[in-house]
């Protein structure tokens, strides 16, 4: 999940420093501020847990956590 992090911030850099802010919560570190962007994040982690390791939930679990980014890009192809 750290790479999925990464590339999702280094997409959002490619776009512009306005996206990064401090963080409030913790001790000032930059992070990602744009609603847009978060939102995208969070959509690629859900499918990434759902479609990556499915067996941590039920098949309904998965289809919840993966709709947001099924909607947009389908649902991939199955192996075989």
């Amino acid at each position: 999940m750290s790479t999925l992090h990464s590339a999702v911030a280094e997409a959002a850099r490619q776009v512009g420093p306005e996206l990064f802010g401090p963080d409030e919560d913790e001790d000032g570190t930059e992070v990602l501020i744009d609603p847009a962007w978060q939102r995208a994040f969070k959509a690629a982690y859900s499918a990434a847990l759902a479609l990556g390791a499915p067996e941590l939930l039920a098949p309904e679990g998965n289809e919840i956590l993966a709709r947001r980014w099924t909607t947009v890009f389908g649902t991939p192809d199955e192996p075989g």
